[in-house]
């Protein structure tokens, strides 16, 4: 069974006083956990002294502050105190007593063989065949464990380099793609200039068609499209 680290005569002796629930005083040693940790139960100021016997089992009425301190010469954080579930109950005031140093070694004996036993139902589930593998088929292992990792960063590889000549070759027909769409376009422009240098001669088939409506409106002296509106001019005063 696990036990604490053995602790000096002097320290001992000194725990055992301060475990005495004295009437004049306000704070008392509770326990100690398997690292040493100790917890103690204490009043605040200006409380008052429970009638007859000090003890917190006893006297319901007065409401006992719990607190755990680290080992004597320990440089610990109050938050980086480990403790166990069941001292952890006490101090949130959900257990009333206090666990005893056997409880504890128990506790923790329990919990070994609870992950012994995991590992072991780990181990025979593993051992089973699955029902999507084909029968006597391999079961492949993860890619991140064994020679499974090995395999894919094989394939990994073989990925990148397939994937970097694909990029050369495709920079290289793309550069031929945008060669031929630029003589296309070059091609393009010079028949669009071509049929606008022939149609120059023309007249404008706009004009052609406003002309007309203003020839069958007011015959030779209708408006035409190019006619703009003179500006008011006001008449001389008489």
């Amino acid at each position: 069974m696990l036990q604490p680290p053995p602790l000096s005569p002097f320290l001992r002796a000194y725990y055992r006083w301060k475990a005495l629930r004295l009437p004049w005083r306000r704070q008392f040693l509770v326990g100690l956990d398997l690292k040493n940790n100790t917890f103690w139960e204490f009043r605040d100021r200006g409380t008052p002294a429970p009638n007859g016997n000090s003890s917190p089992n006893t006297s319901p009425q007065v409401r006992w502050r719990r607190i755990v301190y680290p080992p004597a010469g320990s440089k610990l954080h109050p938050s980086e105190i480990q403790i166990s579930p069941a001292w952890h109950q006490w101090l949130r005031h959900t257990r009333p007593s206090p666990p005893s140093l056997s409880e504890q070694a128990a506790d923790v004996v329990r919990q070994e063989q609870m992950k012994v036993l995991a590992a072991q139902a780990d181990a025979r589930w593993a051992a089973k065949p699955g029902y999507v593998d084909a029968p006597g088929e391999a079961v492949r292992k993860p890619p991140l464990v064994g020679g499974g990792m090995v395999v894919e960063r094989g394939e990994m590889e073989q990925a990148k380099e397939q994937q970097a000549q694909g990029k050369v070759e495709g920079k290289a027909q793309g550069k031929d793609e945008g060669e031929e769409l630029r003589d296309q376009r070059k091609k393009t422009w010079e028949r669009m200039q071509e049929r606008a240098g022939s149609n120059q001669g023309k007249q404008d088939p706009w004009k052609q068609a406003d002309a007309a409506t203003a020839a069958q409106k007011g015959g030779a002296g209708g408006q035409s499209g190019e006619w703009q509106p003179e500006g008011w001019k006001p008449a001389a005063r008489k």
